[in-house]
């Protein structure tokens, strides 16, 4: 009996002593799982804080559609607190217009696809319509979707933003068309402009040939019937002594050699008229029709100089040919020949200006298949960098209100470029003269 209870009273010992020891465990487990709550307490409260602190609006759904946790700005989309809409599915505090507009993508969140969509939202209470950016993340466990997590921007000020620049786009477009029609409008007008100044200098041209050949025709026709009348006298004086028998043979041999002295001279006048009415007729029907045909170079510059000649024979200078026979061209003639009238009295207007005798060279030369090189080159006062600038410029002139228009230079460029297919630059050096380059097509294009 003594062993049995020395026994117990071990047991009761070793009882009392394991009961110490988990108690101890106990409350220090106890004291753990506090701090973990106060932890975790601490933690939700941040996490709550700075939903609360977000600026766009978020919410967590679970996979019945049922709204877990949201902050004030996702409740205030629908007018509420957030105490009012927790726990309720989304069909129960939505209205029907934006579901319409999320019910696609709150699908596909569900079925594990990420979204993100815009759609207009309209205030229960005030019906104000604001624009929010939605994305939507599904939250899986397990490789099961069991949520969803939404965050709703706002972005009313940046679509109205975006709907005030489309409207300024589309009237800086409005007036981008309207100036651009204006713009074509004009340019056909300008267009029709140049074609009126091309056949207005073409006229004047015309006019001053005219004028010219006019003045120089006056002197062979002058002599001519000065020639013919003193012919036709002597023939009545020789008539009237043959009738009465009174001529003698050295009245007769005096008026043969006068008269043949005088029919001399009659056909030279004549001779040298019909050269000039000659090259006048070929170039004003080419300055006329300004039609194309085929002619040699070297013939159509000649025509055209010798129309300028009573122009030419005002002054001292020199006009030197270097056209060789043979360059054949296809194109159009009355163009090309307004071209080497305005070139030569563009040297002789300006280039000449101030020097007693100039020489001006017109050069031409087939250096590759197809195409005529021609330069135009004087040894005259030449221009200056800024003049050169603008020397195609239309209605740009030195001497603007002192005989110039402005416009020869510029015509000459269209109608190398736009008429006649080619190309034309300039180079010039003060006090040392101006050369002008044209590079033509033998056969200028079709359409012109």
């Amino acid at each position: 009996s003594c062993a049995i209870l020395l026994v117990v009273s071990y047991m009761a010992w070793a009882a009392r002593r394991m009961l110490g020891v988990s108690s101890e465990r106990a409350l220090e487990a106890s004291r753990e799982l506090a701090v973990q709550i106060a932890a975790l307490e601490g933690s939700r409260r941040e996490t709550d804080r700075l939903m609360q602190n977000m600026p766009a609006a978020v919410a967590t759904f679970d996979a019945n559609s049922r709204l877990v946790r949201c902050n004030q700005r996702y409740a205030a989309l629908f007018a509420a607190q957030t105490e009012d809409i927790l726990g309720k599915r989304i069909s129960d505090y939505v209205p029907q217009l934006a579901l319409d507009q999320l019910d696609v993508q709150w699908k596909a969140a569900l079925a594990g696809t990420p979204q993100s969509y815009r759609r207009f939202n309209v205030d229960p209470k005030t019906h104000l319509v604001t624009w929010v950016d939605a994305a939507l993340m599904p939250v899986f466990q397990d490789g099961q979707v069991v949520g969803l997590d939404a965050v709703l921007m706002d972005v009313t000020d940046k679509v109205q933003a975006e709907a005030e620049l489309k409207s300024l786009n589309i009237d800086l477009e409005q007036k981008v068309e309207k100036r651009t029609r204006a713009l074509l409008d004009a340019r056909e007008r300008l267009e029709e402009s140049h074609d009126d100044l091309l056949r207005a200098q073409g006229a004047a041209s015309l006019v001053a040939m005219i004028a010219g050949v006019s003045h120089e025709l006056g002197t062979p026709v002058g002599n001519s019937r000065l020639a013919a009348s003193s012919s036709q006298e002597l023939l009545r004086e020789l008539a009237s002594k043959f009738e009465s028998g009174r001529m003698t043979r050295t009245d007769l041999t005096l008026g043969i050699a006068t008269l043949q002295e005088g029919f001399g001279i009659l056909e030279n006048n004549l001779t040298r008229a019909e050269s000039l009415l000659q090259s006048f007729r070929q170039v004003s029907a080419d300055q006329a029709s300004e039609q194309r045909r085929q002619f040699d170079l070297s013939d159509m510059v000649a025509e055209v100089v010798g129309s300028m000649t009573p122009m030419l024979r005002r002054h001292s200078h020199r006009l030197m040919l270097e056209v060789p026979e043979g360059i054949v061209m296809d194109s159009l003639p009355g163009p090309l020949g307004q071209v080497f009238i305005n070139l030569i009295n563009n040297a002789y207007l300006h280039g000449f200006d101030g020097m007693a005798q100039g020489v001006l060279t017109l050069h031409a030369e087939v250096r590759e298949p197809g195409k005529v090189c021609i330069r135009v080159e004087d040894n005259g006062c030449g221009m200056t960098p800024e003049v050169q600038a603008h020397l195609f410029d239309p209605f740009f002139s030195t001497r603007i209100g002192s005989g110039g228009t402005g416009l020869g230079m510029g015509i000459v460029k269209r109608i190398v470029q736009r008429t006649l297919g080619g190309q034309i630059q300039v180079e010039s050096w003060p006090g040392q003269g101006t050369r002008f380059s044209i590079e033509l097509p033998l056969q200028a294009p079709h359409g012109t």
